[in-house]
């Protein structure tokens, strides 16, 4: 019997469920495993796997006209956090924009501590969520807003 068109192909008879929940949970227990080198970091990181809207500011406390960055979250701690975006951002201060689960906002100043090329044609960068003091446009302070009522 010939295949269907558009139809993924069949695994083989030889791969069984059984490997493929065996791969699975070596990927997840060396994922997810600690680590054995010791860190210097004194916050606990939390992995953040959510969009997060980034608009950079210029050296001015104001926002620049470039456009907004999406970035997708990767660590959260009480201080800062990491993520990944397409492209350099060229500036040392940005607005992240988060999502809150009741659908509301939050937004928090960063100042981008560093950035590296990763293997797959992405930056990774991270930052540490700064005092808003001296920052005063309302719209940009790390304060979380309650959702919008239409």
């Amino acid at each position: 019997m010939s295949p269907v068109v558009g139809e993924p192909p069949r695994a083989s008879s030889d791969v069984s469920d059984e490997t493929i929940e065996a791969q699975v949970r070596r990927l997840l227990s060396a994922t997810f495993q600690p680590s054995e080198t010791p860190q210097r970091r004194v916050d606990q990181r939390f992995p953040y796997a959510r969009l997060v809207l980034l608009r950079p500011l210029d050296n001015e406390p104001s926002f620049s006209d470039h456009k907004p960055v999406v970035a997708v979250g990767k660590h959260l701690s009480e201080h800062g956090m990491g993520f990944f975006h397409p492209f350099p951002i060229p500036y040392r201060r940005v607005v992240a924009e988060v999502d809150l689960p009741d659908g509301g906002k939050c937004e928090l100043l960063i100042e981008l501590k560093w950035c590296r090329f990763t293997q797959f044609g992405w930056y990774e960068s991270g930052g540490r969520f700064i005092s808003p003091g001296g920052f005063s446009p309302p719209h940009t302070t790390s304060t979380c807003r309650p959702p919008s009522r239409l």
